[in-house]
């Protein structure tokens, strides 16, 4: 329903560009049961459940691009597939990366070519990336960068657990009480643990400070 809600408000839309965000919990637990041809896996699990309502948002996902060929709109648009982290409970995450290692697809064949990005990207690097391959130059405020720009050398996640936030870098990762470090991870030799305390530190200050202020946007009056 959430799909072909989106699909119809795409359609009956007045100009012809267009931005839209779906955000769907169907995955999420208590992984509710939906039509009765997607209850699969029948064990009664968490994990069954989990595996039940993936099968149905993947066919939700297959009629949404179904709708956008037959109108004519698939051709053009950028399809971004993200989540926000792992399943908490299955006991396998054993570091910060691991908890955060989502699923992240930039899916436009009539426009990208097929490639893996093997780096650290987040959620904050959709909008600078969407912005440069639509041609947009209005200033804007933004942790992230640009996913395709190969020129930039250092690439983070800001990520929080709870009331702890952590940083992860190709280089190590880090995980943060605002007080003390909780967690360390090198993943390279030259991992300097206290620049990344430095900038993660930083970077949860500023957005705290521009949130309270709101000062996010710029007011060109």
């Amino acid at each position: 329903d959430l799909m072909m809600f989106a699909a119809d408000k795409i359609k009956a839309r007045s100009r012809k560009n267009f931005f839209a965000m779906l955000f769907t919990g169907i995955t999420h637990d208590p992984f509710v049961k939906t039509l009765e041809r997607f209850d699969i896996y029948k064990g009664g699990t968490k994990e069954d459940g989990f595996k039940n309502s993936l099968a149905y948002a993947d066919w939700s996902i297959g009629e949404l691009l179904a709708r956008a060929k037959k109108e004519g709109w698939f051709d053009n648009t950028v399809f971004v597939f993200a989540s926000d982290h792992t399943n908490h409970y299955n006991g396998t995450a054993k570091t910060i990366k691991e908890n955060f290692n989502i699923p992240f697809v930039f899916y436009a064949p009539k426009i990208l070519k097929a490639g893996k990005y093997d780096t650290v990207v987040s959620q904050t690097d959709i909008m600078p990336t969407l912005y440069k391959m639509a041609g947009i130059n209005a200033p804007y405020t933004a942790f992230g960068k640009d996913i395709f720009d190969k020129t930039e050398q250092e690439r983070y996640a800001f990520v929080y657990e709870g009331t702890a936030i952590g940083l992860i870098t190709d280089k190590g990762a880090i995980s943060h009480s605002r007080t003390k470090v909780l967690s360390e991870d090198a993943f390279t030799k030259d991992f300097d643990s206290a620049k990344t305390q430095e900038v993660l530190l930083s970077l949860d200050k500023t957005a705290t400070a521009l949130l309270q202020t709101n000062k996010w946007f710029k007011n060109e009056k």
